[in-house]
């Protein structure tokens, strides 16, 4: 699937455009997206500043085009700086750089994070003001400093508030405290592959979200190693469709035939400029929401664009003596962001009761029917042939998950002869009373978004 260079086509912006308001899209923000202000109001790329500051500092007489060439500078500044114990470091030189001047981000990097609300902001760079400038409060940060302990509690990233966490450090003065060279990437990532020092619910978490990865220029080796450490080891994706969009420089684009042919194997579309990219995605989001209307799942509300009118994503189907029960469960997907076809709820007056229910339960993505006492004593009920209807259409689905029955109280669903073998044997069945029950909704959720 060759998703090109600067082309996402009409279909992929769609889904990115729900995937947003599913709140399954996670930006990462990069060093080339960040800037410093100069006098007289011109702004400088972080990256370029702090080569330029550190080169003038140390006399190389020409700019250094990367840290290492810096690190080999402070080295031989401090082999003759020793016995006056006037030593330093890379960390400490930048942090006193940065500590004095005033970060800024483009407009364009601005607008987006206005216009759209994104549940987790990763970034890349080491730059203290980041929250400041989106508008993400304190206590909202969390840096990942290579230990299991930064990891983030699901709970964390349900609400409204944004969260920025640091993946590769935040600016301080201790040596080593966030990632400088390619050294200090490799040492980060090897920590994510280390089962104890990975963030494992964040990394559950990303595994399946699609990933905007803006001003974050990686040579090829550097990228699938970030790409693989960040997407919790998965290379191939599951679907065909577009898994993230990567925005280059020009001259990596032209020239690295290798990572562009890496990110079109991973369903990822690439850009040339973050700049561009953005901006046309302001101008499709906000053509999508004109005048700031409300088209997203937020606060377990599901609300649809104006003209659209989709299927309901759950069907559950109880008996009337479960009715409570079967609510709770109706209300976990939509706290969730799901729709939910729930019948004393969703039937209008005058509709025709058996045409309505056969339609939804053909055209729903998740067929969940409420196993229970109930459902186990014989004689005629509505429930049942809500049943043989889903198993029927379970047949025009193939091998694409149907049905997910749920467990409401203490039977053991695989021993009673009640339930249909095709809820024992081919579903996975879910209990209401499990400890993990909202991680196993989810993941219901996630598999048919």
């Amino acid at each position: 699937m060759d998703m090109g260079v600067d082309k996402i086509n009409a279909r992929n912006w769609e889904l990115l455009m729900y995937a947003v308001e599913e709140k399954r899209v996670v930006p990462i923000i990069g060093d080339n997206l960040i800037q410093i202000a100069m006098p007289g109001g011109e702004c400088i790329n972080v990256r370029e500043y702090v080569l330029g500051k550190l080169s003038e500092h140390f006399e190389s007489g020409t700019v250094c085009k990367d840290y290492a060439q810096v690190e080999d500078l402070i080295r031989e500044y401090n082999r003759h700086q020793r016995n006056a114990g006037d030593v330093t470091d890379i960390y400490y030189e930048i942090y006193d750089i940065l500590n004095k001047a005033e970060v800024v981000m483009p407009d364009f990097v601005k607008r987006l994070f206005r216009l759209c609300h994104f549940p987790l902001v990763l970034t890349t760079s080491y730059v203290r003001g980041i929250d400041d400038i989106l508008g993400i409060s304190a206590d909202r940060i969390k840096v990942y400093n290579k230990k299991a302990s930064a990891d983030v509690k699901m709970a964390e990233l349900d609400g409204e508030d944004t969260m920025l966490y640091y993946l590769f450090g935040r600016l301080s003065m201790a040596k080593r405290s966030f990632k400088v060279t390619e050294d200090d990437l490799l040492d980060y990532l090897h920590c994510w592959h280390n089962s104890d020092t990975r963030p494992a619910k964040l990394g559950e978490y990303l595994s399946d979200k699609f990933l905007l990865v803006l001003g974050c220029d990686y040579p090829n080796w550097l990228f699938r190693f970030f790409w693989h450490s960040i997407k919790n080891f998965t290379i191939v994706p599951a679907s065909g469709d577009m898994q993230g969009v990567v925005t280059v420089s020009a001259e990596r684009a032209d020239s690295d035939g290798d990572l562009m042919n890496f990110l079109s194997r991973v369903q990822t579309s690439v850009y040339r400029k973050a700049e561009d990219f953005i901006n046309e995605f302001n101008e499709r989001y906000e053509a999508r929401h004109p005048q700031g209307e409300v088209s997203s799942i937020f606060g377990g509300e599901v609300a649809k664009a104006s003209g659209r009118d989709e299927a309901y994503d759950i069907f559950i189907s109880y008996a009337s003596e479960d009715y409570e029960q079967a609510g709770l469960v109706a209300q976990k997907f939509k706290s969730l962001g799901a729709s939910v076809w729930f019948d004393k709820v969703e039937l209008n007056p005058g509709e025709k009761y058996e045409m309505s229910i056969a339609e939804k339960i053909q055209e729903c993505k998740r067929f969940v029917p409420i196993l229970s006492r109930t459902t186990l004593k014989e004689g005629r009920r509505y429930f049942k042939k809500e049943w043989r209807q889903a198993i029927e259409e379970a047949e025009y689905r193939l091998n694409e998950p149907y049905i997910s029955p749920i467990v409401i109280d203490d039977i053991n669903p695989f021993s009673e002869r009640a339930i249909p073998v095709e809820f024992t044997k081919e579903a996975h069945i879910i209990y209401l009373h499990d400890e993990n029950f909202e991680t196993q909704i989810k993941r219901i959720i996630r598999s048919f978004r």
